[in-house]
């Protein structure tokens, strides 16, 4: 069963994905025209289509909200590590300067870009 000519595709979309802001008045329009004298079935066949739908759309909202808090814990716990990286810390005096450097490296080789801490004197 398909939501008719309201779902229209994305170019470059997944095949079967659509653009959803005309599905809801489109699930309306059915509900109150053509779907009026529909069996139980073909409403709870529509239902559960509008809720695959929505379920997508709430899955990927709530990701994009988590995505930001945890890309800056990782962000200063990166940080944290490149600053104990070029430390003179007495704490940290028993890593070597070659494996400070290895670590800096791989800090800087990870993010793409030097971390904001990194700092050599």
């Amino acid at each position: 069963m398909q939501l008719g000519p309201c779902c229209v595709k994305l170019s470059g979309a997944q095949s079967g994905s659509c653009i959803t802001f005309e599905v809801l008045p489109c699930a309306q329009n059915w509900l109150y025209e053509d779907g009026e004298d529909e069996k139980k079935s073909v409403y709870v066949a529509k239902l559960e289509e509008l809720r695959k739908e929505g379920d997508a759309i709430e899955h990927r909202s709530t990701e994009a909200t988590a995505r930001g808090p945890a890309a800056a814990s990782l962000t200063a716990l990166a940080g944290s590590y490149a600053t104990a990286a070029t430390s003179d810390d007495p704490k940290l005096a028993h890593i070597s300067p070659e494996n400070k450097q290895k670590a800096r490296c791989w800090l800087i080789s990870q993010a793409g870009h030097p971390v904001q801490t990194l700092s050599v004197t």
